[in-house]
């Protein structure tokens, strides 16, 4: 199931299409969130390890206190997200539903989850090999700043556009089935909406 959706995306929503619903949209959405805040606390917590006692202990209970709303702003996400592809699809003449449309915006985070598992893989690396000898968070943040430019920002940059590749070409597959566009509403209502995420996240 998950190579077809990798591979041919839009057989894998034609194989699903009468079961395309929100209620499974929010199963899903529900389990890669979770399991996208395991992956940013586990990463969070072995980069952490590197750190003093005093400053790696206030790192961790900032983490803790921020998971919780990291899986809540993935939901949130996710309908917001489903609301934009539906919108645009209504706009592209779709019949589809709304519910249908939540379960295609769902599985459109699975790149996001690959995305964060190759970030945080780097982050990990990072935290290995880097002086993380810092007297507070704040310090910290400023050894962290030089990771937003040059070779480590253009790095994080492509991975960004390459989820954001990816999710466009899931998300305009599901529209096409769960809506009946033609490819070129689809793909550009996939686009719009995978852009404005790259931009406004």
């Amino acid at each position: 199931m998950a190579l077809r959706l990798l591979t041919q995306p839009r057989q894998f929503f034609t194989d699903r299409e009468s079961e395309l619903n929100g209620v499974l949209g929010a199963g899903l959405a529900i389990l890669l969130s979770l399991v996208l805040t395991s992956v940013v606390g586990a990463s969070l917590w072995l980069f952490g390890r590197g750190l003093n006692a005093a400053v790696g202990g206030e790192f961790q209970n900032a983490v803790a206190e921020a998971l919780p709303l990291l899986f809540l702003a993935v939901l949130v996400l996710w309908l917001v997200l489903g609301a934009a592809l539906f919108l645009g699809a209504k706009l592209g003449g779709g019949r589809g539903t709304f519910g249908a449309t939540l379960e295609v915006a769902a599985w459109g985070l699975v790149p996001t989850l690959v995305g964060v598992v190759v970030v945080g893989a780097a982050l990990v690396v990072y935290g290995l090999q880097a002086d993380l000898a810092v007297d507070s968070l704040a310090a910290l943040g400023t050894r962290l700043r030089p990771l937003q430019t040059g070779f480590s920002g253009l790095a994080v940059l492509l991975v960004q556009i390459g989820v954001a590749a990816w999710q466009a070409f899931l998300w305009a597959a599901g529209l096409r089935v769960a809506h009946g566009l033609d490819r070129f509403s689809a793909v550009a209502t996939a686009i719009v909406v995978a852009v404005a995420l790259v931009v406004l996240v």
